[in-house]
């Protein structure tokens, strides 16, 4: 390389860490780290990095610094113009998804959702607006029949370090070649999006609209930013955790077929599923006995979404989804309230209806 260039990295994750140690492994400098988790911030502790927070003005920190590039690494968040205009060469994002398709956020879930059989990653230039810049690097793969979001993210991942140091080779040998973005192929997917119905299985639909349904819902223990695949039952309402086409067919969509353990086998338009590692929602795996009290025995057909159903799930989709972080913040920190020794159960209710008031 020439000479060495100077860089801010910001995210939130390991893919940052991955980078920020290939840009270092070329000569290139670190002029400082900005994320807003433990997990970077221990990094750069014990790699000697300037590490700033993101929610602090990092930009007015790093006045008079003016570095070559800024590199955005699964950061999830619109950057301000300023840190925009921060480098003096260009401040470059990575993104998991095929620009100008699929652009916004969780593009691997919506990709494996619409049934796509290629998908791909991105690094662009920042500009204002989301995911518009022009494209720098790119690379496309084909999603396999089995991939769930878990496994494409982790795809997406290995792709992004390898197309990052192409990146770092263009960005050495001076031959970057920006591609401005086709806005007529343009898709985008906000951060309160969500899959139809809330992610509940229509069992009339096709055995490939439910399974990928199922898979791309699968985000393998990892933060779930959507929803979840659901069944509902008679009598209650479990979550899948595989799916896998059977042979067989010619029963009424949302029959029954067997129920085994954790296992279910149901019909569907055009076949028949299987779905494995079942679980309530309150996470305890689904057994034979656990099935039958919600109603999931053979013979039995599982009741199908009214239309009045479908709509209600819509609405509550667009009311809830926006607020979700914050309850899930809130919920996490609940803790529950003391009730005095010897208080009859009426009273202690209504101390604890007058002690939590209603959220805003």
């Amino acid at each position: 390389m020439p000479h060495a260039l100077a860089a801010v990295f910001i995210g939130s994750d390991t893919l940052l860490l991955q980078c920020v140690e290939h840009w270092r492994s070329l000569g290139h400098a670190v002029a400082a780290v900005v994320t807003d988790t433990d997990k970077v911030r221990r990094f750069c502790a014990e790699q000697g990095l300037r590490c700033l927070d993101a929610t602090d003005d990092y930009v007015a920190e790093l006045a008079g610094q003016r570095p070559d590039y800024l590199f955005a690494v699964t950061w999830l968040r619109l950057l301000p113009e300023r840190a925009i205009g921060l480098p003096t060469r260009l401040a470059v994002n990575f993104h998991d998804g095929p620009l100008p398709r699929y652009a916004g956020l969780n593009a691997t879930c919506w990709a494996i959702l619409h049934g796509e059989r290629e998908h791909g990653v991105t690094w662009h230039a920042i500009e204002a607006s989301a995911d518009t810049g022009a494209i720098l690097v790119q690379r496309l793969f084909a999603i396999e029949a089995d991939d769930t979001a878990f496994t494409l993210n982790a795809r997406c991942f290995q792709h992004a370090q390898e197309t990052f140091a192409e990146l770092c080779e263009r960005i050495g040998t001076d031959t970057l070649a920006p591609r401005q973005q086709d806005r007529t192929q343009r898709s985008w997917f906000g951060r309160h999006q969500r899959p139809r119905h809330l992610g509940v299985v229509d069992g009339t639909q096709s055995a490939a609209l439910v399974s990928a349904l199922v898979r791309g819902l699968d985000h393998g223990g990892y933060k779930n930013p959507l929803a979840i695949a659901k069944i509902a039952a008679a009598h209650g309402v479990f979550v899948p955790g595989e799916v896998a086409g059977v042979a067989g067919g010619g029963k009424a969509p949302g029959t029954v077929v067997a129920v085994a353990g954790d296992e279910v086998v149901v019909a569907v338009a055009d076949g028949e599923l299987r779905f494995s590692r079942c679980r309530c929602l309150r996470g305890t795996p689904m057994t034979t006995e656990l099935f039958s009290r919600y109603g999931v025995v053979a013979g039995a057909v599982l009741p199908r979404l009214s239309a009045e159903l479908q709509v209600h799930l819509e609405q509550l989709a667009a009311a809830s989804a926006p607020h979700e972080e914050r309850w899930a913040a809130l919920l996490r920190a609940a803790e529950p309230l003391p009730v005095p020794e010897g208080q009859p159960a009426g009273e202690a209710v209504a101390a604890a209806q007058v002690a939590v008031p209603m959220a805003a």
